[in-house]
């Protein structure tokens, strides 16, 4: 789905930095890593996109992505709340990100997103609680009022702004299994937005692309470690048009 080969500037999670960066090659981006306040404002100037990650949030991660919200020439940035709802820190930190007025996107899981809304949810750790459909409603006032776009991961995917809402029904369970395929679905729509209009069928499009390649990644598999070098080869190896037929989207 990807063609201009957009740079995207990734302040992420420290577990799954080598598996984003290799994914988003795979995929047809190219990635960027920083954490350095500095370096990263610099960045921001010849990146298409970013992608803000609090997996592994500390105060040293917040301030680099303070200095990329703080640069005027940040665009297309998606959040990705990981654990919010689970630590002050954390729940604080999507908080301050979302101020700042520059999150075109946020993909969460339900508690996730329940959480940023302002509403009870629980966690264990950074594992959703709440299925998908109970946060629908939530996801389309979040959307309204965030005028951005929300991405609901689940066992069946929402994917909102508002008035445009979409399910997606790709993907197979050995995915939540494997450590880093929300990151890198995260950092996969900042590249996505680089590369069309702000558009949420696009976006729920490489939503559903994404899990269908987690299901091309589960034929012949024959364990975790297997599935995520799998995974990885659909990434690089299966093009958006030779199974755009088996994409499961429904508009709502």
């Amino acid at each position: 789905m990807i063609t201009n080969n957009p740079l995207i500037l990734n302040i992420t999670n420290h577990v799954t930095t080598h598996f984003v960066a290799s994914s988003l090659i795979a995929l047809g981006a190219s990635p960027v890593m920083s954490d350095d306040p500095y370096d990263a404002f610099e960045l921001v100037a010849i990146t298409q996109g970013a992608c803000l990650n609090i997996g592994t949030i500390s105060s040293h991660q917040m301030e680099v992505m303070r200095k990329v919200l703080s640069n005027p020439n940040a665009k297309n940035i998606v959040l990705d709340p990981v654990g919010s709802g689970a630590s002050t820190l954390r729940s604080n930190s999507c908080k301050e990100i979302i101020a700042s007025g520059k999150v075109k996107l946020i993909r969460g899981n339900a508690s996730e997103i329940s959480s940023l809304a302002g509403l009870s949810a629980t966690t264990r750790g950074v594992d959703s609680t709440m299925a998908t459909q109970s946060v629908e409603s939530t996801a389309d006032d979040l959307a309204k009022h965030l005028k951005c776009i929300i991405v609901v991961s689940g066992e069946t995917d929402y994917i909102s702004n508002g008035i445009d809402k979409f399910r997606v029904n790709n993907g197979v369970p050995i995915m939540a299994k494997i450590t880093g395929t929300g990151c890198v679905l995260s950092s996969y729509l900042a590249a996505i937005l680089a590369s069309v209009d702000l558009d949420t069928k696009s976006i729920a499009t490489a939503v559903a692309f994404y899990g269908l390649l987690g299901e091309k990644a589960e034929i012949g598999n024959t364990g975790l470690g297997n599935y995520r070098e799998r995974f990885l080869d659909a990434m690089s190896t299966i093009r958006f048009d030779t199974i755009q037929s088996e994409l499961k989207i429904t508009k709502l």
